[in-house]
């Protein structure tokens, strides 16, 4: 004959006993559940009151040397403020290449016009500068031999 043992229930002071053994994340966790709604009301305060400060965070930023000085992205903001006629590197960029045509160069012409058409027929651009003649900001050996300096704006 076989006897099996029946589980054995604790007790409610055995209970409270584990319960009170636990560590910090566990008295956390059982304030946060029994707490729900206090916990979701401070969240949401939380993230209210950190919203509001968003929209100045990247001028708070970036005005106080929050920049990689000497990086490509700051050689590129300054390449792009000296030879695009003041537009700020925030300005839309349309950028055309032809490692075979140059600014003067009809198929490159006709591109253009066909970019600028496109951009004009949107509200929301301002103004455009169209390439200017003999304008790169590429190294002077990639320019090709005999050619006009390739055009990237």
């Amino acid at each position: 004959m076989t006897v099996v043992a029946a589980p054995t229930v604790p007790t409610p002071s055995e209970v409270a006993h584990a319960a009170a053994n636990v560590g910090p994340l566990g008295r956390l966790g059982r304030v946060v559940a029994t707490h729900r709604r206090a916990v979701a009301i401070s969240w949401l305060v939380v993230v209210v009151a950190l919203g509001a400060f968003a929209p100045r965070v990247e001028k708070s930023l970036s005005g106080a040397g929050w920049q990689a000085s000497g990086s490509q992205s700051v050689q590129a903001r300054d390449l792009i403020q000296a030879n695009f006629g003041g537009q700020s590197s925030n300005a839309l960029m349309v950028v055309l290449h032809s490692p075979a045509q140059t600014v003067g160069s009809p198929a490159f012409a006709t591109v253009v016009t066909k970019s600028t058409a496109i951009l004009r027929s949107d509200p929301r651009i301002a103004s455009i500068r169209p390439p200017t003649r003999g304008l790169s900001t590429a190294p002077p050996w990639a320019n090709p031999v005999g050619g006009e300096p390739r055009s990237h704006s």
